[in-house]
């Protein structure tokens, strides 16, 4: 589950470039789009800026960017609140990386029921790789 988790936690962060150029604010870029320019260290201000007002796909890059060290010094607590978050919004990304979070006991005790119910719920929310380690997890019981 090591490598795949690092593996999740890359892929989560590419699957928001291009998702968006503007923020509420027209003349600030948007988080999406500070990451695809590889610019974290602002994505992280305009991040938890849109993550505050309500943008779960925010608050799971802001997770990515802390539990990856990008932008920010690396902090699993921090990335565990803000994936907490976006998938209280219904991130399924969120839920996603949570799941990976807790599966690893990154930041957190490795939980397997914990970790077996958000990747439930990412399934749920549409996120097909949450589907699949939610298989793998029922299937290992």
């Amino acid at each position: 589950m090591k490598r795949s988790s690092s593996v999740i936690l890359a892929l989560s962060l590419l699957f928001f470039v291009g998702c968006g150029n503007k923020s509420e604010n027209k003349n600030t870029p948007s988080c999406e789009a500070l990451i695809k320019s590889k610019n974290y260290q602002e994505a992280t201000s305009v991040c938890e800026n849109e993550c505050n007002n309500g943008k779960g796909d925010s608050c799971t890059i802001l997770g990515l960017l802390y539990a990856k060290g990008q932008g920010v010094t690396k902090d699993h607590k921090k990335a565990i609140e803000y994936l907490t978050k976006a998938c209280n919004s219904n991130s399924a990304k969120g839920c996603l990386n949570l799941g990976v979070m807790y599966a690893n006991g990154m930041g957190v005790p490795k939980d397997t029921k914990k970790a077996t119910f958000l990747f439930r719920k990412a399934c749920d929310l549409g996120e097909q790789e949450g589907c699949k380690h939610y298989q793998r997890l029922v299937n290992k019981s």
